[in-house]
């Protein structure tokens, strides 16, 4: 049982990758027995390109670590994400992003599904 939780919450905006919607608002919310520094938070979740939901919470997850929640509404549907500690997964996911680059997020889905096999 951990005794010690730090909890982050940010919100922050993603291009939608249908340009015609503008921007999708997101709040994430972390739960670390770590330390996060703020910066880093702040680093990680200033988008320059459009995003699925799924992918962010990856490539978040892979960053930052942590018990992770993610939720947005699009088009009136709200998603929710959850991404647990699990460093099998999480290492997978940074080895795509290292492997395809955070500009291919889809491709590096790709990879983790064929790496988790």
């Amino acid at each position: 049982m951990k005794y010690a939780v730090n909890s982050y919450t940010v919100r922050f905006n993603v291009r939608c990758p249908n340009q015609e919607h503008g921007f999708i608002g997101y709040v994430l919310t972390i739960e670390s027995d770590k330390m996060i520094m703020v910066e880093d938070i702040k680093k990680h979740t200033k988008f320059s390109e459009a995003g699925y939901h799924e992918n962010i919470a990856d490539y978040l997850y892979a960053e930052l670590g942590g018990k992770q929640t993610i939720t947005a509404t699009h088009h009136g549907v709200e998603i929710t994400t959850l991404r647990e500690d699990d460093s099998r997964f999480r290492e997978a996911i940074k080895q795509g992003i290292l492997r395809k680059g955070i500009g291919n997020l889809d491709l590096v889905c790709d990879y983790v599904i064929k790496a988790m096999k």
